[in-house]
């Protein structure tokens, strides 16, 4: 508009406030379409939509300069003992279990270098992170039947739809990070085998994998450099078009495509319901919940000769003492011990400072009784087997010994799952009636039937 107007009053007529007026109204709308990629370039991506991939262009954006993240390209790993000298035990990882491996990748790293290449169980890997889409993605990078490319990433310093762009320094091509996907090529529109993984904490990984190694890196820092866009309300680097309403858009979720069938479990769902069986593609699945770690693991329900199994939380019984031996009518006549005062024993028969000693100790004693750790167990409802929520294994029942098959349900901010998935669906509705506060109308009902009759 400004340029319209210096153009149709001619040149002549204006002063050199209104020149200058002018430059500046148009230097800031240019900066403002810049900023919302109004010259940005588009690339196609091939999105999940009514169970086929459709087409998009998208826009490409800059967030750093190319190169400023560095892949970690050499892996060095370290004995959980040794991860716990360092990081915290309710330190966020990534946890992979492939091939009778186990490793651990604690977010603070995969924050700081985004990729990492390891060898697990024989396959390398790419196991990636997106700190704006809050997803972690570990991708199978050996050539096989089906694809004819080996990448080996580096960073463009851009995205699309807050997902980073990476480069690969063999082929030369761009690729998406939150669906492994190649932008050009012959190979668009495929993408690289997943890996399932696990976003948890270090404590309950290694619950799970006594065994696993954690990813050693001293050049990163011990704690995530996103912690605080995290708990924002900031969605996404370059804030893109929040298409689906049907929950905020940095609502935690656990997606799962599989045959063209994709869903999404909302934490917020899975808090009320921590346990849902659910068929997706076609492949019945149970979807676990641990609160006290926010963990979401999912695995196909069904043993290895296909028996379908359905699951609920189960309650790890532990086995209770037995009493000494003797007659268990004499227990109860038993001379009671002699119970102490509340605040211990009377000072005169303690030494000097003793008291306080036993004080410290029952302050140490409930702080380590407040760390304990008790993994969520779940049990099927067919043989009534105990089965260990993290890692999937059966450890007591009939089925003692059974593993489940764990299915790529990476976490991801629901504006970024439904950016790639447009047409996902969501498990039925937990029920809410048992969470209503108990109704007052009764009583009040009583009590004015009682002014009443007075």
């Amino acid at each position: 508009m400004a340029l319209l107007t210096l153009l149709s009053s001619g040149f002549a007529n204006l002063s050199k406030g209104n020149v200058g007026m002018s430059i500046y109204i148009s230097l800031v709308v240019t900066m403002t379409l810049a900023r919302r990629g109004f010259f940005s370039d588009r690339v196609s991506v091939f999105v999940d939509r009514d169970g086929e991939r459709v087409e998009i262009r998208q826009k490409i954006r800059p967030v750093l300069k190319a190169d400023r993240v560095q892949p970690l390209l050499e892996t060095r790993m370290m004995s959980a003992d040794e991860a716990f000298e360092i990081y915290p035990p309710e330190t966020r990882v990534i946890g992979i279990a492939h091939r009778g491996e186990a490793r651990a990748y604690p977010l603070a790293v995969l924050s700081y270098r985004e990729v990492a290449y390891d060898i697990i169980g024989g396959d390398p890997l790419a196991v990636t992170w997106s700190p704006f889409c809050y997803s972690a993605r570990a991708f199978k990078i050996s050539q096989d039947d089906q694809s004819n490319f080996a990448p080996h990433f580096g960073f463009t310093g851009r995205v699309v739809v807050n997902s980073p762009v990476m480069y690969d320094e063999n082929a030369r091509l761009h690729w998406l990070q939150y669906l492994g996907a190649p932008l050009g090529g012959a190979d668009i529109g495929t993408r690289l085998p997943e890996v399932p993984s696990v976003n948890t904490t270090l404590r309950a990984w290694t619950d799970a994998y006594p065994e696993t190694e954690v990813l050693d890196d001293r050049v990163a820092p011990t704690t995530d450099l996103f912690d605080r866009y995290y708990a924002s309300g900031r969605a996404g680097m370059h804030r893109a078009p929040h298409r689906d309403a049907r929950w905020p858009p940095k609502e935690i979720v656990a997606g799962t495509d599989l045959n063209g069938d994709a869903c999404a479990f909302p934490m917020s769902w899975l808090q009320i319901e921590p346990v849902v069986n659910e068929n997706v593609g076609g492949v019945p699945l149970v979807v676990a919940y641990e609160e006290h770690t926010a963990s979401v693991m999912a695995f196909k329900a069904e043993t290895g000769d296909g028996r379908k199994l359905t699951f609920e939380v189960g309650v790890w019984d532990e086995p209770e003492d037995e009493p000494a031996d003797g007659d268990p009518e004499d227990w109860d006549d038993e001379e009671p011990e002699e119970e102490l005062p509340e605040d211990g024993l009377p000072e005169n028969e303690l030494e000097d400072g003793a008291q306080d000693e036993l004080e410290e100790e029952e302050d140490w004693d409930d702080e380590d009784e407040g760390d304990e750790y008790e993994p969520m167990m779940l049990y099927d409802a067919e043989t009534g087997s105990q089965w260990h929520a993290t890692n999937g294994t059966c450890v007591e029942g009939e089925l003692a010994g059974e593993r489940l098959e764990p299915v790529a349900a990476g976490l991801s901010f629901w504006f970024a799952w439904t950016n790639f998935h447009p047409s996902t669906r969501l498990p039925p509705r937990p029920d809410l009636s048992g969470l209503a506060p108990e109704s007052k109308e009764s009583d009040d009902f009583d009590d004015e039937d009682t002014e009443d009759d007075d």
